[in-house]
């Protein structure tokens, strides 16, 4: 089943996640918010200004820049969880607070809860929707993609005789 989100569904987010924040996190004005590149960044840029924040794109120099601060990260969806995995590790070596947050969470295909460091941190996620593994969800900014594959099906359907 496709799922498409809309700008208008993107606004509501931003301010529900908005009060997430405030209200799961006592200290969040002391914290800076780092998207994860490429989903999480329309998220992140959007609470960081709702917020007030300072904003930063995860990245292999982020290590650096993140080393004893408090950060908010922030993603789209979370899946498989694997990302997460990674921007843990390297969020506990620097000795940083770390908070993740994502607009879509996807609990059935994440395989490495239970797994440390992996546990302590999903216990802390903040996420607004809720969404099964056969779900597939089309954000806002991927609307026009899922537009050409959709008509690439269609034509291709048509060519064998068939329809969508």
């Amino acid at each position: 089943m496709i799922i498409k989100l809309t700008w208008s569904e993107f606004d509501c987010a931003v301010k529900d996640l908005s009060t997430l924040i405030s209200s799961h996190i006592s200290d969040w004005t002391s914290y800076s918010i780092y998207g994860q590149p490429r989903g999480g960044l329309p998220l992140s840029v959007a609470l960081s200004h709702t917020l007030n924040l300072p904003h930063g794109v995860w990245s292999e120099n982020t290590p650096a820049e993140i080393a004893g601060k408090k950060v908010l990260w922030i993603d789209d969806v979370i899946e498989s969880g694997e990302t997460l995995l990674d921007v843990v590790c390297l969020a506990k070596k620097q000795h940083c607070t770390f908070s993740p947050i994502c607009w879509v969470y996807k609990p059935g295909n994440v395989e490495l809860i239970g797994k440390s460091p992996f546990n302590e941190i999903y216990q802390t996620l903040l996420y607004l929707k809720l969404a099964s593994s056969e779900e597939w969800i089309v954000f806002p900014w991927e609307n026009q993609t899922l537009k050409v594959i959709e008509e690439d099906c269609r034509a291709y359907a048509v060519g064998i005789g068939g329809s969508i």
